[in-house]
């Protein structure tokens, strides 16, 4: 059944679960060789029947995902098409992170529970004039700009962390437009990982700041060890095509 629904940039379209052919993008070795969101947005492109509105976009009809879009509306739209799909209720597993406890942690995520975090105003507004957000990073004090994740950006950072290894700072260095006495993007990763740990992790939350999209981070009490934690969701394949068991128990 379709449905309309509303992400969190303000793009507002009718779409519809995903179908056994959909699902087949997962043996797409075309798919597979390209950078970025490749499976997601097929995904995404064959469940959006039509857009209502364009909120921050300026693409005429159906979104590009793989270039305008923002990754925090694919990623809604991935867990919104779930749940037309499947159902909310996803069990996910995760591992203890309390010190020498590599126990699993089995917990049920009802999805629509998931917070929403929209495009601000304040936020709104830069994305719209070319998607810069202006920072002054405080214990270096080196001027920057930097940009909101979408999926062209995603495609760069994919490439990046084939070069330097998928580390957070990798993938954050993806979104730098510019940066003060750094006359090449291509030195911007090396810029990075030399930042201070405190100018590291302020530069983080500053990137996170204004970035819509889905909070995926759950609390969890592992069994074994007595650890309180907090950790995030992430959606391997049981994600996209459940175990037959718990297939029929989401359709229930």
């Amino acid at each position: 059944m379709s449905h309309e629904h509303a992400l969190p940039s303000g793009l507002n379209g009718i779409i519809k679960p995903w179908s056994t052919g959909d699902l087949s993008v997962f043996t797409d070795r075309r798919l597979a060789r390209i950078a970025g969101p490749t499976f997601e947005a097929e995904l995404a492109k064959r469940s959006w029947v039509r857009t209502l509105e364009n909120g921050p976009y300026m693409f005429e009809g159906r979104p590009t995902w793989m270039r305008d879009v923002l990754s925090g509306d694919l990623f809604d739209m991935t867990r919104m098409s779930r749940i037309l799909t499947w159902g909310p209720d996803y069990e996910a597993e995760f591992t203890c992170s309390g010190k020498g406890c590599d126990a699993t942690i089995e917990v049920e995520v009802d999805l629509s529970d998931l917070p929403i975090k929209p495009l601000g105003p304040e936020a709104l507004e830069m994305f719209l004039n070319g998607n810069s957000f202006p920072y002054t990073v405080p214990q270096c004090g080196t001027e920057i700009t930097y940009s909101l994740p979408t999926g062209a950006i995603q495609v760069k950072a994919d490439k990046l962390a084939k070069q330097h290894g998928r580390h957070l700072h990798v993938i954050l260095a993806s979104r730098l437009k510019t940066v003060e006495g750094v006359d090449s993007p291509g030195k911007f990763v090396d810029w990075y990982s030399n930042l201070s740990a405190m100018d590291g992790i302020d530069l983080e939350n500053e990137m996170e700041r204004h970035n819509p999209g889905v909070n995926t981070e759950v609390e969890l009490v592992c069994q074994e060890c007595g650890k309180e934690q907090t950790q995030d969701v992430s959606f391997g394949p049981a994600f996209f095509m459940p175990e037959r068991s718990k297939r029929k128990k989401s359709a229930d």
